[in-house]
Order: structure tokens, then sequence, then C-alpha cells
């Protein structure tokens, strides 16, 4: 006996849903969620930041860690690199874009450190009781930024005040005055673009204007790398730049430009000059705003 059509359609039909079913999977496998990810990096000995603004942020060459599975927030440093023969490149703008582009790289690398600081503060604010790693990296903090004695609220809140990134325009007109645009031999010869004093004798170069009854020296480091962190603790810690953190808090909105117009503000005890000292600056950040980024 003949089938009818409409037997013969879905018969067709059925088997079509079959094959579907069974092919289905192999097509289009499942994502995986977010907490199946996470999990499948933990495996994979993968570390997971807690702040995806900060994965793939390159803070790695220093050591800094803060996520699910290790808190180290103390940077380890290595040998520099040599530095750029500044001295020896005529063109104008060549030479500030290439100026510029060797401070802000390492400028911006340290301050993914400092935020990476400032996440694990962030994190501890609101809890009731840490651990004893979160203990440990909280009393490295704390005796780094110099905040002490005090209940751990209020050393938290005072933390957060100082444990912040200084903006990098500021950073690359102010070691461009310090330098002479990276051509001192304070910079060539020890990293120096900041200038940096120390009290020991033999930690750095002895100044050939040094006045009289003077026992300091001019810092000497082993790369870019760890003068740029101690030029930023000493903005961040320095009681003489309390008003420079103040503004920095006040602004901390606003683009890297104005932020850094801002803060230069807070300058005056840098440099001798006071006021000039930080016209100087502020001219040469408005001068040069095209050659600067952040």
């Amino acid at each position: 006996m003949t089938r009818p059509l409409w037997h013969k359609v879905s018969l067709l039909i059925i088997w079509a849903i079959l094959v579907w079913c069974t092919l289905y999977p192999f097509m289009y496998p499942p994502q995986p969620t977010q907490y199946q990810s996470q999990s499948e990096a933990v495996k994979t000995g993968q570390k997971t930041s807690l702040n995806a603004t900060l994965q793939g942020a390159g803070i790695a060459d220093f050591g800094v860690v803060f996520n699910e599975d290790e808190i180290q927030l103390g940077p380890n440093f290595t040998q520099g690199k040599p530095i750029p023969q500044f001295s020896q490149i005529r063109d104008i703008k060549t030479k500030k874009l290439s100026y510029f582009d060797y401070i802000g790289q390492t400028s911006k690398q340290i301050n993914q450190v400092i935020a990476i600081q400032r996440q694990f503060l962030l994190s501890i604010q609101n809890k009731d009781s840490i651990s004893t790693a979160e203990q440990l990296a909280f009393n490295y903090l704390s005796s780094t930024y110099q905040v002490k004695n005090a209940p751990q609220s209020e050393m938290i809140k005072r933390l957060l005040h100082r444990v912040a990134p200084i903006p990098t325009p500021l950073v690359q007109v102010q070691t461009a005055n310090e330098s002479g645009w990276g051509t001192s031999r304070f910079a060539q010869r020890g990293y120096n673009f900041f200038g940096l004093w120390c009290y020991q004798t033999g930690c750095g170069f002895v100044p050939q204007q040094r006045s009289v009854g003077m026992s300091h020296e001019v810092a000497r480091f082993d790369s870019l790398a760890s003068a740029m962190y101690r030029y930023k603790l000493n903005l961040n810690r320095n009681r003489a730049y309390r008003k420079l953190r103040d503004i920095r808090a006040r602004h901390m909105s606003d683009d890297s430009f104005a932020l850094s117009y801002a803060m230069i503000g807070g300058l005056e005890a840098y440099s001798e000059r006071g006021d000039a000292y930080i016209t100087e600056l502020r001219n040469m950040l408005e001068f040069n705003r095209e050659y600067l980024h952040d």
C-alpha cells in the first residue's frame, strides 16, 4: 500500500531532527561560563586577576601579584637596559618623542604597580578580619608608605591617600627639566632623571657644586624602573608633598593632562626655586602637550 505524502514528509522531518541533535554538539560546542573559565585557569596554573582592567598589564616583570592565589606587592627590579644617548639626537621633535616615550613607558608600568597595591587596599577596606597573607601585604604597604600608629581602618584611609598613581605627563616634563632632557651625567650614568638625593657615602654621585657642609649625593640606580619607583614613593609619602596628594585627591577624575597641571602646584618643595619652578614646569607641560601621553 502506498503511504500518503504527509506520512513521508513526517518521516523525513523526524530523521532530520535526529541527525541535527546528533551533530549539534560538535558544530556548536558549549562556551564555558565565567566561573568555568576561572576554574580552568587555576587548573592550568594561570593567574586570574581580581580586577579585569589590570589583566595583561605587564607588571609580572616586577613580580607584583594580587589575585586569588598569591599576594606579592613589593616589586623586584632587574638590571636596567642601556640608556639612550639623547644628546646625539639632533632633530628636536624626534628627541622629544624619543625622550617622552622612554620615560612614559616606565612611568605607566610603575603606575600599574601602584594601582595593584591600591587595589589590594580597597579589597580589605571593609573586611572585619583579614588573612595572614593579607596582613603581611598590609604590613609591607604600611612600612613602605610610612603610615603607622593608628587603628587599621584609619591606616587604610591614610594609605589610600598615598597609594595612587602619579600622572605620566607630570613625570615626563619634570624629568626633562631635572635631567636636561636625559643628558645629565646622573641620568646617563645612574638612571637618575629625577634629581633624587641620598645620604650615605658612596650611594651616588657627589655634586660638583655641593655647598660646604653638605653631605648628600645624587642617588645612583640600577634601572630606570627602580629609580621611577623611588621617585613616585617620594612624592607619595614625603610630608613635603602632602599638598600634591591633596590636589590629586580633589582632581582624581580629571584627565591626565589636567591632573598633571593641577598637581604641579604641589611641587614647590621639590626645588629651591619654589613658585618659579612650578611656573616653568607648567609652561613645559603646555608647550609640549602634543608629545605627551598617559
